[in-house]
Formats: C-alpha cells, sequence, structure tokens
C-alpha cells in the first residue's frame, strides 16, 4: 500500500498521530486541531491502518512552521491582484516496529490564493480546509 508516497512496510497495521503543533508566527484558532483531525481522518480513509493510542506500528508527528499572508501583484505597475495565504507543516514518520530504522522527515508547503478585495475572515475557513486536504 502506499500514503501519497508513503509505502507501508509489511506488518504495520496501526498508527497513531500525534497533535500537530503551531510555531507559526501567525497564531490561528483551531488550526493544530483542525490539521490534526484532517490527517487522521485522512490516514482512517486512504489507508488499511487501524487508529490507536496504545504501542503503534506507525507514528506520524509535525509542526506547522509558517502561515503567513501575502499581497501579490504580477508587476509593480498594477496595483495588488491577489493575496496568497501560505502554509509550510514538517512531519515525521516512524515504524515503531524498526526502531533503528532513521524517521522518514518530509517538509510541505501549500498556497492558496483570494481576491485582493476579499476580507480574509470571510474565506480563511474554506482555505484552511482545502490546504488541510492537499
Amino acid at each position: 500500500y502506499s500514503f501519497r508516497g508513503i509505502s507501508i512496510p509489511p506488518g504495520v497495521q496501526t498508527y497513531h498521530v500525534n497533535f500537530i503543533e503551531n510555531t507559526a508566527d501567525n497564531i490561528v484558532a483551531d488550526l493544530s486541531q483542525d490539521f490534526t483531525n484532517t490527517l487522521r481522518q485522512k490516514i482512517r480513509q486512504e489507508s488499511p491502518l487501524l487508529e490507536t493510542d496504545i504501542d503503534p506500528h506507525a507514528e506520524f508527528k509535525g509542526t506547522i512552521t509558517e502561515y503567513r499572508v501575502s499581497a501579490e501583484a504580477p508587476n509593480t505597475q498594477i496595483e495588488v491582484a491577489f493575496n496568497r495565504v501560505t502554509m509550510n507543516v514538517t512531519m515525521e514518520y516512524f515504524n515503531n516496529l524498526s526502531p533503528d530504522e532513521e524517521p522518514k522527515k518530509k517538509n510541505f508547503s501549500v498556497q492558496r490564493e483570494f481576491d485582493a478585495n476579499t476580507n480574509l475572515l470571510d474565506v480563511q475557513d474554506g482555505l484552511i480546509e482545502e490546504m488541510n486536504l492537499q
């Protein structure tokens, strides 16, 4: 089996997702909880693994390292054309059945754009949901 680029080793039948901390400068309420829940649900739906808190075979740990909103313009002659939300996450995967194996670590970066005339608070929840799913 494969879970988005991570091959599931033979014998691995259970998993646990630790709470994903948010260390970004811009703190958004519930971002960590939403990301953690989305990841748990995604693994549950897209893999044969069973979720457990006790001695999991596979374990996921991570940190939201950046959540940033920036104004973007295609060139210096034009006003801001759109705004961009960027979220960076660092994830680690541990195979607890092979404790001598190095954890697999990967950084993910996701961006979403929205109209410059739109208030961020009006679209933020939807953008976060889209980024979490990706």
